[in-house]
């Protein structure tokens, strides 16, 4: 841990008050023209917290090309989250809020603010000699289950293995908050999530998971062993989460539940916010990736293993030989098998070369030269079908839900 701090914290000893040896999670958030933070400040305050000390901080943050009603909100923020401690903070849930205000425009983004927060979080518990404190990245526009904080604590006690929480998540479907038209898109978009990470798990390939920046935790050690956060300026969960998946200690967390925001957003490149707002503006069904190119990379895969033995045997589509070829496949494997004495060895090697991100090449690779991605329902109902499961269509989401609650368990 003090490595990391000496050679990656860009900023140190942001919060003057002192660090509790007590502090079992500390939950980050980033805020950026927040006005209604102080609702999600809520739902955490109202956890269950029984025998667990919190400490929340709020990294609020802009640019320094920002627009002036956006500093002047986070000013507001500032000033709210200071009124709302003294009034509401306790012992036990203490809320620091970091001013990260004029930050230079290539350092701007959630990523960077994340990686602030994280990393002061990381500060405090090092100064208390704390190496199994909880970080948990939280959103400001997020809310979540009374059990979140028990659920997070239990988890990683009673699974000494894991070093990482990918959170079970759940956007709201309906409600006078948003328009009706919104929640017909979020309802499209989560199917789009909850399709592709069933269908990359039915493929065999074990880096399956969601990474939603909401709904992640960490230990304190692991943190800095892996590298901490990236500065990305979105994506930046999908990085994050991959480095634990990717060594085999990411774990699922399905006792709780993390309600991300459906809101129309325009503050990253992509992700939720921005996808609502595309749809909205289109009119037309979002879609998503064409089963049949996890169709062909499942039956790939299922013959890796003779990589290591019998190579002659392997089969490979036209679509998959010119996309191993343009992926310098041979030369990676060539590397992968000298380095590597058993089969049981190179397979799980296998999937730290060829991992999450080389399968979304391979899905970027199929879209763009054989077939165009589809509507989301139609590639959701197909895949169902593939796996022998039948529902109606307006059971579909609720479908792919209780097929990752199954497997987050």
């Amino acid at each position: 841990m003090q490595k990391y701090i000496d050679r990656h914290v860009l900023y140190k000893g942001l919060i003057p008050a002192p660090p509790r040896r007590s502090t079992d999670i500390t939950i980050v958030i980033p805020s950026y023209d927040e006005p209604g933070l102080l609702n999600t400040i809520q739902s955490l305050y109202h956890c269950d917290r029984r025998d667990l000390d919190i400490e929340v901080i709020v990294v609020v943050n802009h640019p320094v090309s920002a627009p002036e009603s956006v500093k002047h909100t986070n000013q507001t923020t500032i000033e709210s989250l200071t009124r709302w401690s003294s009034i509401y903070g306790q012992e036990d849930f203490p809320i620091y809020p970091i001013r990260l205000f004029d930050v230079p425009h290539k350092k701007r983004g959630v990523g960077f603010a994340r990686k602030i927060g994280m990393d002061e979080a990381l500060v405090r518990y090092e100064m208390v000699g704390n190496n199994q404190g909880i970080i948990a990245a939280f959103d400001a526009d997020a809310h979540c289950a009374p059990n979140y904080l028990q659920a997070i604590a239990k988890a990683f006690q009673l699974r000494p293995e894991i070093d990482a929480l990918s959170i079970y998540f759940e956007h709201p479907m309906s409600g006078d908050k948003y328009p009706e038209t919104v929640y017909q898109a979020i309802y499209q978009y989560e199917l789009h999530l909850r399709y592709y990470v069933q269908a990359v798990r039915w493929t065999g390939h074990p880096q399956g998971w969601h990474t939603v920046g909401s709904s992640m935790a960490v230990r304190a050690q692991a943190y800095a062993q892996m590298g901490g956060m990236n500065r990305r300026q979105a994506g930046e969960d999908f990085y994050f989460l991959h480095k634990y998946s990717a060594v085999g200690r990411l774990g699922l967390l399905a006792d709780t539940v993390v309600y991300p925001s459906p809101r129309v957003s325009d503050k990253v490149p992509f992700g939720t916010g921005r996808a609502i707002g595309n749809i909205l503006r289109t009119g037309t069904p979002l879609d998503t990736y064409h089963p049949d190119a996890f169709l062909e990379f499942k039956q790939w895969l299922g013959q890796i293993h003779y990589y290591f033995d019998q190579p002659e045997t392997v089969r490979t589509s036209p679509p998959i030989k010119s996309f191993l070829q343009i992926e310098s496949f041979d030369t990676k494997l060539e590397k992968l098998l000298q380095n590597t004495a058993s089969k049981s060895t190179f397979i799980r090697r296998f999937y730290q070369v060829f991992d999450a991100f080389f399968v979304m090449k391979w899905l970027h690779y199929y879209r763009d030269h054989y077939q165009s991605n589809i509507p989301v329902t139609q590639a959701a109902t197909k895949l169902l079908e593939w796996k022998s499961i039948s529902c109606s269509p307006t059971q579909l989401l609720e479908t792919y839900r209780a097929l990752d609650r199954e497997e987050y368990r």
